[in-house]
């Protein structure tokens, strides 16, 4: 048996491509084993500092501005109830601005009115070391709410927070003493200086002169304008008054006739 053997021309066989991980980097001896030729290496570099982090608005680059309202006005007044304020006519009243803002060159207070109008001065304050306040009269018929406002050398402005309504009736009757309710409730009339006695009208929300005091600081009214609970009545020329009800005195009421119960 003859057998045959056949031989290939002698080139030498190729070596396979060596697989590159896509997680390792390509030195220049694996793209020259490729057949790739090897890059120019760059020199290396430090790193780049990360700039530092920055506050962007969506508005403007300035900074945000601080509050336009700070602190609360404080004041004596009659009775108050939902934000409205009952201010005695004629009193000299101290208008306080609680927790104003340090360091205004000047601190305003206006007066405005319920009704459309300009608002009124009240007073202003340059040397705040002893408080932000001023001394005011209130006048007759007040209606509107008190402003207060702080303003800066470099052009800021600051108000103080809504002082709520205020108002107030007449001035009191000059030389007489008279009384007044200091609450939202009725002073009550009563027919005796007793809180026994029979209750038979309630004053009007006014000023009703006093005739004379008890001991007891029962006061003698007169009767003359009181509400009738019982409109058929007659109404008595003369009622005696609690300060059980919450009342004012106003006038030189300490000349009133001493009066035994």
């Amino acid at each position: 048996m003859t057998v045959v053997f056949m031989l290939a021309a002698c080139q030498p066989v190729a070596s396979p491509a060596p697989t590159l991980s896509p997680t390792e980097p390509l030195s220049p001896h694996a793209l020259a084993a490729t057949g790739t030729a090897a890059p120019r290496l760059l020199p290396t570099m430090p790193p780049s500092p990360s700039p530092e982090p920055t506050e962007v608005s969506s508005a403007t680059s300035n900074p945000a501005p601080g509050p336009t309202k700070v602190g609360i006005l404080s004041f004596p007044s009659v009775t108050g109830d939902a934000g409205n304020w009952a201010l005695q006519a004629g009193a000299e009243i101290t208008i306080v601005w609680e927790q104003a803002p340090p360091g205004a060159v000047r601190y305003e207070f206006t007066l405005e009115p319920e009704e459309t109008g300009p608002a009124v001065f009240l007073g202003e304050v340059l040397d705040p070391s002893d408080g932000v306040s001023i001394l005011w009269t209130v006048p007759e018929h007040l209606a509107g709410n008190f402003e207060a406002t702080a303003f800066f050398a470099d052009g800021g402005v600051i108000h103080a927070k809504w002082s709520g309504m205020v108002y107030s009736g007449t001035i009191p009757p000059a030389g007489i003493c008279t009384l007044s309710a200091s609450t939202i409730g009725p002073v009550q009339v009563y027919l005796e200086p007793d809180l026994q006695s029979a209750v038979f009208a309630y004053l009007p929300y006014d000023y009703t002169e006093v005739l004379g005091r008890t001991a007891g600081d029962w006061y003698l009214v007169d009767a003359s304008k009181a509400y009738m609970f019982d409109p058929s009545e007659s109404v008595p020329e003369t009622g005696w008054a609690t300060p059980r009800d919450g009342i004012d005195l106003h006038g030189p009421c300490e000349d009133l006739p001493l009066i035994d119960e």
